[in-house]
């Protein structure tokens, strides 16, 4: 009796083990069939793809034609026909001042001109201004921007977002002189599962840096901005009165201290040549009259003038 109960044990373990191994595969088969109706795979059949987006110079220093200080708005001209941030008496939105961080101030008048995805590009650029000081700092975007890149022509259109928020950031902020946006490029990573997309989107430089050559570390960029805000504090302390004649005055004073020419190189066309070569082009001197009437909060934009069309 003992061995015909040991034997049906051992049936009953036998089936019971095939059952096991039948119901293990139907599994896997339904599984994967399910996975790839709903448009998730398995995880041996992700698929992952770099490519990347070039960010550009806002102006080639090679096509300028002609740069000018209008009053309160300084103003230069490119040859080229890049697209630029609207003018908000286009669209009716008051400008906002807006305090940034560390000693600057800065009105950020083209940041009003972005759309959403653009913005959140701009405020990730511009939160993290110290780190990219080192020239090799990468910055991962939010999850919410790549979405982008689910709609048609997804593609072309983070590409001008992504192009759209430097040039907004590099016309607000003069401050981010020693940037090559150049040397900035978009990376995209897009992970499939089947039908499904994820995206990281990471900012980074496309060589070893995207730092101007004259600052090749924090340490240089630093320095500069000391001596920049020193010059800029002994500007503001000449400037009284009302709003009107502090303009007119600090109009007067800079086009008496710089001298008109292309001697610093890159640095010709930004407030570093401006305040400290005392050598600069009309992007120049229209960058520093911005960077200073920002630190006392009177409204200044810069605004690109396509001669080539006038």
């Amino acid at each position: 009796m003992t061995g015909k109960k040991n034997s049906g044990v051992l049936i009953n373990i036998i089936v019971l083990f095939i059952a096991v191994i039948i119901a293990g595969v139907s599994f896997v088969d339904y599984a994967s069939k399910n996975s790839k109706e709903t448009g998730f795979y398995l995880p041996s059949e992700t698929n992952v793809e770099v490519t990347s987006i070039q960010a550009e110079r806002i102006e080639n220093p090679n096509d300028r034609l002609e740069n000018t200080t209008i009053g309160n708005q300084s103003t230069s001209s490119d040859s080229g026909d890049r697209n630029i941030p609207i003018l908000e008496e286009e669209i009716g939105v008051e400008p906002k001042p807006n305090a940034a961080v560390s000693n600057t101030k800065v009105y950020k008048y083209f940041y009003y001109q972005l759309d959403n995805n653009a913005k959140v590009i701009y405020d990730s650029i511009e939160n993290n201004i110290e780190n990219l000081k080192t020239g090799k700092y990468s910055i991962e975007l939010p999850t919410s921007v790549g979405r982008i890149l689910d709609t048609p022509g997804g593609e072309d259109l983070l590409n001008e977002e992504f192009q759209s928020a430097w040039d907004a950031i590099i016309m607000d902020r003069m401050d981010l002189f020693f940037l090559d946006v150049s040397k900035v490029t978009l990376e995209m990573r897009t992970t499939t599962y089947g039908r499904y997309k994820s995206y990281k989107l990471t900012i980074r430089p496309n060589s070893n840096t995207y730092l101007e050559a004259e600052f090749p570390n924090r340490e240089t960029v630093n320095a500069a901005m000391e001596e920049m805000e020193k010059v800029r504090d002994e500007y503001v302390s000449k400037l009284t009165g009302s709003d009107y004649e502090k303009v007119k005055k600090l109009n007067d004073l800079l086009v008496d201290d710089l001298e008109y020419g292309t001697e610093q190189g890159e640095n010709a066309y930004n407030i570093y040549g401006a305040l400290i070569k005392n050598n600069c082009v009309c992007e120049g001197y229209a960058e520093a009259f911005k960077y200073i009437l920002d630190y006392i909060d009177i409204p200044c934009i810069i605004v690109i003038r396509n001669c080539s069309k006038l």
